[in-house]
């Protein structure tokens, strides 16, 4: 008889954590369901439990990589050797609702979808703020009511307003399947979840989120709550663009909504960064040479220009931006080698012209302020803002500090003829 859930749980080393977890699964209120844990190499006693409930639940069944893989790999290689109607993933560090599989199950007899996201709790565990648990649980949190997944896709990859999470999810167990035999079996560190929920969107129909709590995550546990030496860490963020490259190869195969790949690549690389703007003091035990090497290994040269400002801690520019606290230019909004027009030309402005000379980022096409006749730099003639309608440009960014100002700013620059949207 075919389950009608398969639930995925790969293990690596989680003898601490693990019989929580199964015993969860095991002891759901819901019987008809496929247990297939995957054990990734673990070190420890792990595969040992899971032959251990093998042997009392038939419903167990225990798949062994020969050497670690990642969570990525084991996921896919359970999700090919499952049978069900749907499948569920859980982490070997959380536990699901007893009565979670019930309730999933009573959800699709009704109102049956391509993918059902539920609620999950998180539990603040191993030195982990609470208020750190909220943000996550609240970014974990369904987009209620059904959708078309075409909105799914935007909410998740463009505006972020959904999570790229499998876990607190439901998936139709054939559209799984056939989504994760397009993966890669490349073993990746961070960001596997975004990688394999893009590939599920890329061939689902249909979104449906409900309001139950059914998954507990235990925030801190597992990779989580493990601290790697620093430059480890700093390699493992730097390793993103093999999600990234991952991430377009889906895309390209379906040719539907290519243009998500470059929200993917700009979410990416703002984890990035945000590590090093985090880790900024730290790191400056390391050689700047060391540290840029690794960013070229993974990073390609469109990226680099906005990494780099937070890695030079060492250079007066670079402590600029991560110790005084001054403007950092808007690279994130700005294409690589896009022609730029620079308003204002105050404290900011300086800031933001010196930041353009210094990384090469993008082209100054003009350096303008209405009061131009009270301003000068050494190195640039700073003009009217009518200098505008005779250049050609992309972007016109305003370098003024005062939300009233940059508002009235942007009025005065759609009457000269500047679109909306090239106003950063």
């Amino acid at each position: 008889m075919q389950a009608d859930i398969s639930i995925i749980i790969p293990v690596y080393n989680m003898e601490k954590h693990l019989r929580d977890c199964i015993n969860s699964v095991i002891n759901q209120t819901y019987r008809n369901i496929e247990i297939i844990c995957i054990d990734d190499a673990s070190e420890d006693e792990s595969q040992i439990i899971i032959k251990e409930y093998a042997d009392i639940d038939e419903r167990l069944k225990m798949v062994s990589e020969p050497r670690n893989v990642g969570t990525s790999k084991a996921r896919k290689d359970g999700v090919l050797k499952s049978t069900g109607q749907y499948i569920l993933f859980i982490d070997a560090d959380d536990c699901l609702e007893k009565n979670a599989c019930e309730k999933l199950a009573e959800v699709m007899k009704e109102n049956s979808a391509d993918i059902v996201q539920f609620g999950v709790y998180v539990k603040a565990c191993a030195g982990i703020k609470i208020s750190d648990a909220k943000i996550m649980q609240n970014w974990m949190k369904p987009y209620l009511g059904k959708h078309d997944i075409d909105d799914i896709q935007n909410l998740c990859f463009k505006e972020k307003k959904i999570g790229h999470n499998l876990s607190g999810k439901l998936l139709n167990g054939d559209i799984c399947r056939r989504a994760f035999s397009y993966l890669s079996d490349e073993k990746f560190v961070m960001a596997e979840d975004m990688y394999a929920f893009l590939a599920i969107t890329e061939i689902s129909q249909s979104y449906l989120g409900i309001p139950d709590m059914l998954y507990i995550y235990n925030y801190g546990y597992g990779i989580t709550g493990k601290k790697k030496d620093l430059l480890a860490q700093f390699e493992t963020y730097c390793e993103l663009p093999k999600i990234i490259e991952g991430c377009r190869s889906i895309l390209e195969k379906s040719g539907k909504n290519i243009e998500l790949y470059e929200y993917i690549q700009d979410n990416l690389l703002d984890i990035c960064i945000g590590f090093m703007i985090g880790n900024a003091e730290k790191l400056k035990q390391y050689s700047e040479q060391i540290l840029i090497n690794m960013l070229i290994k993974y990073w390609n040269k469109k990226c680099i220009g906005k990494m780099v400002l937070t890695l030079l801690s060492e250079s007066n520019f670079g402590r600029r931006v991560t110790e005084d606290k001054k403007w950092l230019f808007p690279f994130k909004h700005i294409k690589r080698d896009s022609r730029v027009v620079l308003y204002g030309a105050g404290d900011m402005g300086h800031d933001y012209y010196r930041q353009i000379k210094e990384t090469n980022y993008c082209e100054l096409s003009a350096w303008v302020d209405r009061a131009f006749m009270d301003y000068y730099d050494n190195d640039y003639k700073i003009s009217s803002p009518e200098e505008i309608n005779r250049i050609d440009f992309d972007y016109v960014v305003i370098a003024v500090y005062g939300e009233k100002i940059r508002k009235d700013i942007k009025r005065f620059l759609i009457t000269l003829g500047v679109r909306r949207e090239c106003i950063i």
